[in-house]
């Protein structure tokens, strides 16, 4: 697993998300232009009302503008169901190669910290 990943720069001065887990050892981190993830989120959103499944955690926080909004860094629930919606949504959405390549390391991420048993933080400038 690459340390830090990064899908932000060439927007400086602009919104970054970043997904942050840390071990004991090592600090792992993703950085995504709010744009990127802006249109993630609200792909996933639709994606989800076109199923009928009531958007929680991670989704739940992004409509209702919660969460990381309200407090960074902020830990990030439900793993599980995190990965699951974002593997949703590079199943279906059709994105371009940077926005697949983001999901592709933000599934990474979840999946190591849920079989490390670690936590995962959203920080959000």
């Amino acid at each position: 697993m690459i340390d830090q990943v990064d899908f932000y720069t060439g927007f400086e001065g602009e919104g970054e998300v970043r997904f942050i887990c840390q071990s004991d050892e090592k600090k792992y981190s993703i950085s995504i232009w709010e744009g990127y993830f802006f249109d993630i989120m609200n792909a996933l959103l639709s994606n989800l009302k076109e199923l009928n499944i009531k958007p929680t955690g991670i989704v739940y926080c992004y409509q209702t503008q919660t969460g990381w909004y309200d407090e960074s860094p902020w830990l990030l629930e439900d793993l599980d169901i995190t990965s699951n919606y974002f593997e949703l949504i590079l199943k279906n959405a059709g994105f371009d190669e940077k926005r697949e390549g983001i999901l592709a390391a933000i599934i990474e991420l979840l999946n190591y910290a849920r079989v490390n048993n670690l936590c995962v933080y959203i920080d959000y400038d």
